[in-house]
């Protein structure tokens, strides 16, 4: 797959990630892995296939079977997919934070234009998306998925089909004319299929 950290970039158009496994107690990432600054942008890409195998049951986890956002930024447009991708947390993706020793936290962002994620499983929580949101006590900002440049909202959990239109706005049913489309993903635990929402 891809491995993008210390404000490293990659830009992906037109092609295919696809197969591609990482195994371990700790894992993140099948399809791309970007973290600590690092950046990805992927237009009109196909990432599907990917796995990120961790122990289950067990103490280590695996998020972002496509796609793990741990502190850096991915963008997905011109009508990118992320399917049939596979992790305990995220099937499709997981957007989440990094953060050495004390250091404040390094903020995950998934800058969604153009994209549909079908078809993903988690064995666990949220099939398509697995997003640390924020910090419960502090408020501290631990992750941001946007569209458009605007926030999601609800930021909560989806159990059905949903889109997200160009304000940021989470529509269900989906409706077939937004730009973001997120259907057909399985998890493990009920209500988190399509995606998982937490404050940690």
């Amino acid at each position: 797959g891809v491995a993008v950290q210390s404000q490293g970039t990659f830009n992906a158009m037109g092609t295919t990630i696809e197969s591609n496994t990482v195994n371990g107690t700790q894992v993140y990432g099948g399809g791309v892995f970007v973290s600590r600054n690092g950046s990805v942008i992927a237009s009109n890409v196909d990432i599907k296939l990917n796995q990120a195998n961790g122990p289950e049951p067990g103490n280590g986890h695996s998020t972002g079977g496509g796609v793990a956002v741990h502190g850096g930024t991915f963008e997905a447009k011109d009508e990118t997919s992320i399917s049939s991708n596979t992790a305990r947390y995220g099937g499709g993706v997981s957007v989440e934070y990094d953060r050495v020793a004390e250091e404040a936290a390094v903020p995950g962002t998934f800058n969604a234009e153009s994209v549909t994620i079908s078809g993903n499983d988690a064995t666990k929580d949220g099939g398509g998306i697995w997003w640390v949101a924020a910090d419960k006590i502090s408020g501290e900002i631990l992750g941001k998925i946007t569209t458009n440049g605007n926030d999601w909202s609800p930021q909560a959990d989806q159990q059905d089909n949903f889109s997200v239109d160009t304000n940021g706005s989470i529509s269900t049913p989906a409706d077939t004319g937004h730009p973001v489309q997120v259907l057909n993903n399985t998890a493990g635990t009920a209500g988190s299929a399509q995606m998982n929402v937490i404050f940690p």
